[in-house]
This record gives structure tokens, sequence and C-alpha cells, in this order.
């Protein structure tokens, strides 16, 4: 006779706590049972028992814990009087708990998940979510293949996160403190894309992923080295920003930029787009100076100090023609090919301050 195995049943790890601000639509709380533990960020469950049978899950906040033998009163006063300690522990001590809070995040009923609909009941058992549940809670994917891998959970049952491939088309965050592998992350994120032989584009501020490109046979792209940009790329106030400090203080310099500017936005407007460069800006600056001029004598100075100012510009390797060194429309062809032919991979990195091209 074969004896099946007999299924083991998940053991609670806390209760559901009543006090004058919990539980919530939002929030729960929770007394730890003796001996367990749980970290931030684990997923937990909790049945619900109303007029409708649901589950809810909850994300680990925070939480602490409470012992009288522990307090500053306490210990002061071992210490005056020099008294020994008796320890004493959660197990044996009716007083000795910790407290989790956690965030109410979804509630399923059927194979329907929503938000939260259902007050978790007071008393109720409190368990560890299992790799079904976050999976389904989390909408993830179960196979490497099928979606982006990302790593595994840290808190809870060790569950793989693949993110669903459909992800890619939204905006995706990122964020953390200082080194705490915010750039490892997003590169995790671009293998796997590439994985699914979808082409990247990295604008990198900090020149990180340029040897992750190489890595992976794209192309590397600097600018004033490999391309540069017409500065009637820029938005008037952006340029603005760009000028030299002294010269934001002073409203007559600024207004004449802005004059000249503008005035050429209008001027070289050609094939839907403006078409200008420095050297245009600085042919304009004479006349505009002297028309806004308060007096006659004011305007050699002021034209001086414009185009002086104007030219440190020219320090920006970024600024140019927008035509020499790089063919732009070679290199997004490169991505347009790549697209329709998803066997191959492709990769273009672009390692500028700032990038606002419109290509014509």
């Amino acid at each position: 006779m074969v004896m099946s195995p007999k299924k083991v049943l998940p053991k609670p790890i806390g209760t559901v706590i009543s006090d004058r601000e919990t539980p919530t639509f939002e929030i729960v709380r929770i007394r730890l049972k003796a001996g367990q533990d749980i970290k931030p960020g684990t997923l937990v469950k909790i049945n619900v028992s109303r007029t409708e049978k649901t589950t809810l899950f909850a994300r680990i906040r925070s939480g602490y814990e409470k012992n009288p033998d522990e307090s500053a009163d306490k210990q002061s006063t071992l210490d005056t009087f020099n008294m020994p300690k008796i320890p004493s522990s959660e197990e044996n001590h009716p007083d000795i708990y910790r407290l989790i809070e956690a965030d109410l995040i979804e509630e399923i009923i059927g194979e329907e998940i929503r938000s939260p609909q259902n007050l978790p009941n007071s008393g109720a058992e409190v368990f560890i979510a299992d790799s079904n549940d976050i999976l389904r809670v989390l909408g993830l994917e179960k196979k490497d293949d099928d979606g982006l891998y990302i790593g595994e959970t840290v808190g809870g049952i060790k569950t793989q996160v693949i993110l669903k491939r459909e992800a890619i088309q939204r905006h995706l965050f990122i964020g953390g403190t200082t080194g705490s592998g915010k750039s490892y992350a997003m590169g995790v994120v671009a293998e796997e894309i590439i994985k699914h032989k979808v082409p990247v584009i990295f604008i990198d501020t900090q020149d990180e992923y340029s040897k992750f490109v190489n890595k992976q046979g794209g192309k590397v792209v600097e600018p004033g080295e490999n391309f540069t940009i017409r500065i009637s790329s820029l938005t008037e106030s952006e340029f603005i920003d760009l000028l030299p400090d002294a010269m934001k203080q002073s409203a007559v310099q600024c207004d004449v930029v802005a004059k000249a500017f503008g005035d050429l936005q209008v001027e070289l407007f050609r094939e839907g787009i403006a078409q200008f460069t420095l050297d245009d800006i600085l042919k304009k600056i004479p006349d505009i100076a002297h028309n806004l001029s308060a007096k006659k004598g004011d305007a050699p100075r002021l034209e001086d100090n414009v185009i002086r100012r104007i030219s440190t510009l020219k320090s920006y390797k970024i600024f140019g023609s927008g035509y020499e060194v790089a063919d732009w429309k070679e290199l997004l062809m490169v991505i347009e090919n790549l697209l329709k032919k998803p066997n191959q991979i492709g990769i273009l990195f672009l390692k500028t301050s700032f990038l606002h091209l419109k290509w014509n």
C-alpha cells in the first residue's frame, strides 16, 4: 500500500490586532507569534471572513518590539542598585511581543484581483505569501523566457522576479540611495531586453554604460566627437539657462539674446524646423543691442558684453552645424533595420549631458 505524502499546512506568523487606528483599508498591524521573524518588503496574506470570502495581501513596512523589562526606567533601576538582570523572552512573558505594520496592496476573490475592499478581521491569522501568490499579486511571469528576469525577492519565500515583457512599453522607475545598485539594476534590465531581441538606446550623463554597450557589440557615440547638434535644437528657455550667471543677472542682456534667438526661429525656419547655429546668433547681436539700448552710447558696451559672454558657449563641443562627423540618419537607420529584423541585436549609446535633437 502506497501512502501519499501528507500535505504540510503553512503556519501563521502572527495575528491581526485591533487598536484605535487599525485595521483600515490601507494599513494592518500584526502581532508576531513568539519565535517568528519577518523582513521589510515581505508579502503576507490574510484570509477574510465577511460577506465575501476573500484574501488580502499586504507588504511589510515597519515594526517594533515592546519589552517592559528593557525600558529605560527598568534598566536605570538595575544599574543604580547594581541588581542582576533576569533574562526574559516573548516565549514566557505575556508583555513582550513584536508588532509589525503592513500596507494592504491587493485583494483576491476567485479569479479577480482588485484593490482592498474588505477590512481585515481583527484576530485573523497572518501567513507568508507563497511563490504562486507573489507571482499573481505582483503580475510576474513564471518562466525566464517569457519576461525580464530581474532577480529574487529578499524577504519571505524566495521567488524569482520576472517582469512581463509588456512592462517595457511603459515608463520604468528605478530608485534608491547612492550606491544601492540603481545603475546595476538598469544594466540587468537592458540585458534582459536585449535577450528578447529589442534594440536599446542609452542616453547616459555619467558614462556608466559604455563598457556594457561595447561588450554587447553595440556602438558608442559621444557629443563633440561623433556628432554635434545645432543650437536651434534648444528651446529659448533652455538656451537662456546655458548663459553665464553674470549674464542672467542683466535683464537687458537676456532680452538681447532672447530677441536674437526668437527672430532666428522665424527667419531660418526651413523644412519644418528652425535651423541656425551659435554663429548666426552672434551675427544678430549688434543690431538688436543697438535697438534695445536705453541710450545710444550704451550700445557698443552692451554689444561687446553679450557677444563676449555668448561666445563662451563655443566651448561646448556638442554644438555645431549638426551635420559633421556622425551621420544621424545612418545611425537611426540601424535601429530601424533592427526593428525590421528581430533576430538581430543593436545598442546605440549616447554619452551626453543633454540631447534635444530635432533631425530634419
